[in-house]
């Protein structure tokens, strides 16, 4: 998500499928957050790694929601990748190819 000043945010039915919350206890309540959807409610913590194809984003932080409805609820999906990791690309989206390509910027 390009529009999400973000590195990562994992939905709340995968941090409770993987019991991220106990294996993460350092995560804590962060404030207020809102998107497009509402009001959401999340705690933040800083993960040791993000492998993104065959790179690796070493200590990003992660925001684990506990939404129970929208889409930081959402089952289908385990979060999503924000503009705070992407910005370590060049990052080409080809949409009538669906593909996506990255080059890590150096």
């Amino acid at each position: 998500d390009t529009g999400c000043l973000c590195h990562v945010q994992l939905f709340a039915p995968f941090v409770d499928k993987y019991q991220l919350l106990s294996a993460l206890p350092d995560a804590k309540q962060a404030g207020y957050s809102a998107g497009a959807g509402g009001e959401t409610q999340q705690l933040s913590t800083t993960i040791p790694s993000l492998r993104v194809g065959d790179q690796v984003i070493k200590g990003p932080k992660a925001d684990l929601s506990r939404d129970a409805k929208g889409a930081g609820a959402d089952p289908e999906s385990a979060g999503l990748i924000g503009s705070l990791s992407w910005r370590l690309f060049t990052l080409v989206l080809d949409y009538k190819g669906k593909q996506v390509f990255l080059d890590p910027v150096r």
